[in-house]
Formats: structure tokens, C-alpha cells, sequence
């Protein structure tokens, strides 16, 4: 079984846990908002696990994975993003929490290209 210590040194990050709301107009778009839940910024450690490039629609798409480990925040799943402190945005596909033991989760991410 692991070890569920996370040492303090390894979580260089601040990052941010938010839930997306998109607010619709009678056209049926709208912008999306984020708020930020799970009591704020904390710290994480990110770590690239995985990318790929295809072509979707005559154009050249890249796709990198990330893992990013943190303390347990109660509450946290594949609805969320994870904002970086420079702004880079990642969507969470799946969260581990290590052992069920409530002290340590993965969130397997994959990060979101800026909207221009």
C-alpha cells in the first residue's frame, strides 16, 4: 500500500478547483464563468503523464495529460477545472482518492486550450 504522507516540498503549485456555470441567452449561447470551490487556492504537484496529436477536421489537434496530486478535497469531481496561478486551465477526467483514506487524490487532467 502507499505511503498517504504528501510531502509539503513537492506541492510547488497553487492551484484552484472551480465549477463551470455557462449562463445562456435566447439564442441558446452564452460565456462560461467559473467559480472556485473547495475552500479556495491549495497547493498541488503537477506532473505531464501522456500526450498525442490527430487531425480532426483538416487540422492538427494536441492533447496533453496531466496528473495533479493534492491534499483530499471532499467533493471534487470530473465537473471541475483546475486553474493554474498562470492562468492555464485543465478539465478533470477522473479522480483517485488514494486508499479511500481521504488524505491524498490524483486528479487525472487534461488541459483546455484558451479561448480566443
Amino acid at each position: 500500500m502507499r505511503n498517504p504522507v504528501i510531502r509539503a516540498g513537492d506541492l510547488r503549485h497553487s492551484i484552484q478547483i472551480q465549477a463551470e456555470t455557462v449562463t445562456y441567452d435566447a439564442g441558446g449561447g452564452g460565456p462560461s464563468t467559473f467559480t472556485t470551490v473547495a475552500g479556495g487556492a491549495c497547493r498541488a504537484s503537477i506532473n505531464p503523464s501522456a500526450g498525442r496529436e490527430r487531425y480532426l477536421g483538416g487540422a492538427l489537434q494536441g492533447e496533453v495529460s496531466h496528473e495533479i496530486k493534492t491534499r483530499y478535497l471532499a467533493g471534487v469531481s470530473n465537473e471541475h477545472t483546475v486553474l493554474l496561478a498562470d492562468g492555464r486551465r485543465f478539465q478533470v477526467v477522473s479522480v483517485l482518492d488514494w486508499g479511500n483514506r481521504h488524505v491524498e487524490m490524483s486528479l487525472f487532467c487534461v488541459e483546455r486550450k484558451a479561448q480566443v
